[in-house]
Formats: structure tokens, C-alpha cells, sequence
């Protein structure tokens, strides 16, 4: 099964978005999700603070900020 990490931030609109895209795209196409808050580490904070929402798929940044579904299924293939 493929692995899908979306990096968020509280109060993110866009990243809210991106969550919703994901679990409109699982239901049709099965995937693990983790949701990962920035937030937990400085180190995250520093590297995706300007990038939220951020898809990881198989440990690979893949999208970020704003993306369509089609873009979505792209990356899960």
C-alpha cells in the first residue's frame, strides 16, 4: 500500500483543503495517510513553513500548496 504523508500546520486553510482532496482520492483509491503538524519540530517548522500543505509519498516530497486531484493521482501511481 502506498504511504502518504501530508505535512500541516493548525489553522491552514489551504492545508484543509489538501486533506480533504486526499480523503476524496482514498476512497476510490486506498492509501495509508499520516498527517504530520509542523509544528512538533523546529526542524520541520524551519523546512515546510512556507510550503504547507506538503504530500509526502513514499518519503519523496511530491506536491505542495495548492494541487489538483488529477495532480494527485499522478503522484500515487
Amino acid at each position: 500500500m502506498v504511504q502518504v504523508q501530508l505535512y500541516t500546520k493548525a489553522g491552514c486553510s489551504l492545508c484543509e483543503d489538501a486533506l480533504e482532496l486526499l480523503e476524496r482520492v482514498r476512497t476510490g483509491r486506498p492509501f495509508s495517510l499520516e498527517q504530520v503538524d509542523i509544528r512538533s519540530s523546529a526542524e520541520l517548522f524551519s523546512r515546510y513553513r512556507h510550503q504547507v500543505p506538503v504530500v509526502r509519498v513514499g518519503g519523496v516530497d511530491r506536491l505542495s500548496l495548492r494541487f489538483t486531484t488529477e495532480q494527485l493521482m499522478e503522484v500515487l501511481r
